[in-house]
């Protein structure tokens, strides 16, 4: 009897020690609730830059815009145009300061400086109704599309000078309307982007939009690529897995309705998560496989909308009601990945002067601890014109110096990194 109940006592000591373990399966995401970030009825878009920079797009007792810099600890609204629509059916952001959304359905808005300041950059009312989707790549290039007023053709617009001009590309119709669907559009590069028309087909461009052909592949909702070649699409019974741009599928995955967003970490492409409207998928190779990550309450959280990882440990899901975050890629890591700043607790970079300049200007910056700094001029392409200063700086206040002379008139960006965020200013060389 003894030996029975020895017996019974480690059976149940056995099923509890599981039940914990397969709770704590799903206890890799946490909700974030308070620190400022107020309840909401529904959710319409969400952006990250870093591991620590998420932005929302919600709507409380209006539309509204919620930015945290701490991993989801605190939050502050950013506050946009008085009387204005929002209508954010996107939102693209580079860095805290550097955000571009979709507003009033048709018009492209951005920020330099956190929501202090507003910019109409595009507002055509004669090309397009409705935009969907807008993706920038850095300070200078980005991709948005939406609906001609016809309503019979996607409208590309690109950007080379940071939104200061949105050109019309495309010079054919691809299969009528975009369907007011971001998830039907993905751009990996600036040259190669890949459309999901209602009528099924997938279309794929390589010159910028300009041009597109039929891949001759049907989907049935969403169009996600990590880079030119390698991406998932949906379909009606499940998702393909292309790794050379859609000339072939290399297999086929059956199951997975509803989805809703797929999602590849940054830098390591053979984890990607699939969302459906309450489940979240996981899969560690490539999407070949997957395993059941985390189930919401739909009646409580709303549907799961939107997934954004800034790297394979830290992630956000958002859901109609609910935002939700992991640490350890949802549980794929053994170890929590700390949510510590990797840069002073707080940094600025100051307005260059004199600004405009004719030779030499010098380039304030403040940094609260001491850290590993570099600063950068580039132009509004991206590319690097000038390192100016790299290394260990002590806490303090610092200034660096930019000699213009060889470089030619125009708009730069001065580009001061700690950690794994950027500050930016704009900087006018004037011979």
């Amino acid at each position: 009897m003894r030996s029975f109940k020895r017996c019974a006592y480690y059976y149940l000591l056995l099923m509890s020690f599981s039940f914990l373990q397969s709770q704590q399966a799903f206890s890799q995401w946490s909700k974030v609730e308070g620190g400022g970030l107020p309840a909401f009825e529904w959710s319409l878009a969400m952006d990250v830059c870093d591991k620590n920079t998420v932005i929302l797009n919600i709507y409380t007792d209006s539309e509204k815009y919620f930015q945290t810099t701490d991993n989801g600890g605190t939050w502050v609204e950013i506050p946009f145009l008085p009387g204005e629509t929002h209508g954010g059916s996107d939102i693209s952001m580079i860095d805290r300061d550097h955000i571009w959304v979709i507003g009033a359905g048709r018009k492209i808005y951005t920020t330099e400086d956190r929501g202090v300041n507003w910019v109409c950059q595009f507002d055509d009312e004669s090309l397009t109704h409705y935009l969907n989707y807008i993706q920038m790549f850095d300070l200078g290039n980005g991709v948005a599309m939406g609906d001609a007023p016809s309503g019979d053709a996607p409208v590309i617009l690109k950007t080379t000078d940071g939104g200061q001009n949105w050109i019309s590309v495309n010079q054919q119709a691809i299969g009528r309307y975009s369907y007011n669907e971001w998830r039907c559009v993905s751009f990996p590069t600036m040259d190669v982007g890949y459309f999901r028309a209602p009528n099924a087909k997938i279309w794929k461009t390589v010159d910028g939009g300009v041009t597109w052909m039929d891949t001759g592949r049907l989907g049935s909702d969403i169009v996600k690529f990590y880079d030119a070649n390698f991406g998932l699409f949906s379909m009606i019974h499940g998702f393909g897995r292309t790794v050379d741009g859609l000339v072939t599928v290399v297999d086929s995955i059956p199951g997975f309705y509803h989805r809703t967003d797929f999602e590849f970490a940054p830098g390591t492409p053979s984890n990607v998560w699939v969302a459906g409207s309450n489940e979240l998928y996981f899969s560690g190779d490539s999407g070949r496989t997957f395993v059941l990550q985390m189930e919401i309450s739909p009646t409580g959280d709303g549907a799961l909308n939107n997934v954004e990882f800034a790297d394979s440990a830290h992630g956000f899901i958002l859901c109609s009601r609910a935002l939700y975050k992991t640490r350890n890629g949802g549980g794929i890591y053994t170890e929590v990945q700390s949510d510590e700043l990797d840069l002073p607790r707080a940094f600025s970079l100051d307005q260059n002067y004199p600004n405009p300049f004719n030779g030499e200007t010098r380039i304030p910056y403040t940094l609260s601890a001491r850290a590993n700094i570099t600063m950068t001029i580039v132009d509004l392409r991206g590319r690097t014109v000038s390192v100016l200063e790299q290394g260990l700086k002590s806490a303090g206040r610092h200034e660096a110096v930019w000699n213009a002379a060889g470089v030619r008139s125009g708009v730069y960006l001065a580009q001061l990194r700690v950690g794994s965020e950027v500050r930016v200013r704009k900087v006018a060389v004037v011979k």
